[in-house]
């Protein structure tokens, strides 16, 4: 227990930073009151499939708290791509395409997000 202990702890400290922006978007996902996840709404919005219905359409009692829960979710992302990022490092990948991929996973994690809350909440489905 103890050696995978220090395993966990050395791996938080390789990706620092992501921890770091972890702990900052959740907590920004809560006391934001649903900002953090209008925000990505907004950044995903041009990708949603046209069938599903706009959030600014939106009605019901799943809106406010499918925004702060989407905002807290997102922040797991940062975990995932501070690790891909650690493992693209250790494959010598240039920081040019580390950033970007890093901020694919952002993207990516915010729009299957709100993919997936959307499409649970369509109308007729509830």
């Amino acid at each position: 227990m103890p050696s995978q202990l220090l395993t966990i702890w050395r791996f938080a400290v390789s990706i620092k930073r992501s921890v770091l922006a972890f702990i900052a978007a959740a907590l920004l996902g809560l006391v934001g009151m649903g900002v953090t996840g209008m925000a990505l709404y907004y950044a995903t919005s041009f990708a949603m499939p046209s069938s599903y219905q706009s959030l600014d359409d939106a009605r019901g009692d799943w809106v406010w708290p499918a925004l702060i829960v989407v905002g807290m979710f997102w922040s797991g992302a940062f975990l995932v791509a501070g690790a891909l990022n650690l493992y693209l490092v250790n494959k010598a990948v240039k920081p040019l395409w580390r950033r970007l991929i890093y901020g694919l996973v952002l993207w990516l994690a915010a729009f299957l997000l709100w993919l997936a809350v959307l499409g649970a909440n369509q109308p007729g489905t509830v």
